[in-house]
């Protein structure tokens, strides 16, 4: 409980515009305050990841996730897939296009399994 009242009291603090919200620059200075662990260069991805709404600022439910040991580690699950992600996205338009995706594969399947695989996972088939 002390712990969660240090976090709101600097989360308000640091909320320059006091609208309840923290954006990017809000959220690191919190992080690094509170000295919660994640370096600079993460700090991108996990704002992104905490956004679960993608109102593009941070509630403060959604900064407390944070605190939740459970949820942390879903975060942490997050944060890896969004790695990978990057990983396919060479070209970082935010799709992995099946050049993308055959490239990461290499030579270990046909070009009809990868077209396969991504239209199982393209719902919008976009």
């Amino acid at each position: 409980q002390k712990k969660r009242e240090k976090i709101k009291y600097y989360f308000q603090k640091y909320d320059a515009d006091k609208d309840g919200k923290l954006n990017q620059n809000e959220f690191a200075k919190v992080v690094k305050k509170l000295k919660i662990k994640i370096k600079d260069k993460e700090m991108c991805d996990y704002y992104t990841l905490l956004d679960t709404n993608g109102s593009g600022f941070l509630g403060m439910d959604e900064f407390m996730v944070l605190l939740d040991p459970k949820k942390s580690e879903q975060l942490q699950f997050g944060k890896e897939l969004m790695k990978s992600f990057k990983e396919f996205d060479k070209d970082k338009s935010g799709f992995i296009t099946e050049e993308e995706f055959a490239k990461v594969l290499g030579d270990k399947y046909g070009q009809e399994d990868i077209k396969g695989m991504v239209q199982k996972v393209d719902g919008d088939k976009d």
